[in-house]
């Protein structure tokens, strides 16, 4: 139970500081920005007839639909890979599993002796 509590702390600690320590603050310029219209958007005939359809009928007004085509649209950089992080994480993980690993076998080589006693020609 130690060992799993230990890996799920690694674990949520790996997770908080990649999103919080290393993650964008998330505050955009779309505040700044003027309101496109859906003419100007750059999306197809057929999305901009439903977009019109539902600014009509007051569902959605231009700066939503605006954020929303900003939103959806494909990015190359929405997440970033670091080689580093990663031998990072991997080194820590086996570090840890040598550890138990070893740890796991004194107590095994333990067990043994407590058992059957002490090795006579060998040692265990």
């Amino acid at each position: 139970m130690a060992d799993a509590a230990f890996l799920l702390a690694l674990l949520f600690l790996t997770l908080f500081v990649t999103t919080f320590v290393f993650a964008d603050d998330g505050t955009s310029s779309s505040a700044d920005q003027d309101v496109v219209s859906i003419e100007e958007l750059p999306i197809s005939a057929e999305e901009k007839g439903q977009f019109t359809k539902m600014t009509e009928l007051e569902m959605v007004d231009e700066e939503t639909v605006a954020a929303s085509v900003s939103a959806n649209a494909p990015q190359d950089d929405r997440y970033s890979f670091s080689w580093l992080a990663l031998a990072g994480t991997v080194a820590l993980a086996l570090a840890y599993l040598g550890f138990v690993y070893a740890a796991s076998f004194k107590e095994y080589r333990e067990v043994v002796r407590a058992r059957f006693g002490p090795p006579e020609g060998g040692s265990l």
